[in-house]
């Protein structure tokens, strides 16, 4: 992933692109490309934020009254906010946005940037789909990673970082886990990946 980092660094520095997105299956490493791609550009003295789609979910009360069971899937995100934020970095306006917190598993503070960004990076694992509505956030990306991974790999991993939920007795259960795994991720990463693939303008394998 080293090499990856430096020719994406040097990518988005040549190209000026301002909004980058990461995307892949659960587990895949988005968040940990998302990270030190973010240190990398900073050191090159670049103002930069990473988001997450996480950030982005719906109140688990809201969530109940949509009858919307899994807090990862598509229709559990308030995208229009997600939209807002992409636009206010091409104005270049402050941003306002909220954060997940994974200590009560549950949306938290919100975050104020009192100034105009560089690089927004945004994690998600259905960016660049076809999958409504997070189709939508497409049209603002200005260069889309897909970052892929094994499934047992991509599965270990995932359910690795739930145990760390589970220990606090938040999140999924082990068998709420492995439903979610196979009821909404592997579904929809099937009818998504040739699309993402597709739209993505630099592939990371991360085996």
């Amino acid at each position: 992933m080293d090499k990856d980092i430096r020719i994406l660094t040097n990518l988005i520095l040549k190209n000026h692109y301002r909004i980058v997105g990461i995307t892949g299956i659960s587990g895949s490493g988005k968040s940990t490309l998302a990270c030190r791609l973010k240190e990398r550009l900073i050191q090159q003295n670049k103002k930069v934020i990473s988001i997450s789609l996480d950030d982005f979910v719906i109140y688990q009360t809201y969530r109940n009254f949509l009858s919307l069971r899994w807090r990862s899937q598509p229709e559990s995100h308030n995208i229009e906010w997600l939209l807002e934020v992409l636009n206010d970095v091409k104005k270049n306006e402050f941003l306002c946005f909220p954060r997940f917190n994974k200590a009560i598993n549950e949306v938290g503070l919100i975050e104020i940037i009192p100034y105009c960004v560089d690089v927004l990076i945004l994690d998600g694992w259905l960016l660049g789909s076809y999958e409504k509505p997070i189709d939508y956030i497409q049209p603002f990306l200005d260069y889309l990673i897909y970052v892929e991974c094994s499934i047992p790999i991509a599965k270990k991993r995932r359910f690795e970082r739930e145990k760390e939920f589970q220990d606090k007795n938040l999140g999924f259960s082990m068998v709420e886990l492995e439903e979610f795994w196979n009821r909404v991720i592997l579904p929809l990463y099937n009818k998504n990946k040739k699309d993402i693939i597709k739209n993505s303008n630099y592939l990371v394998f991360n085996f």
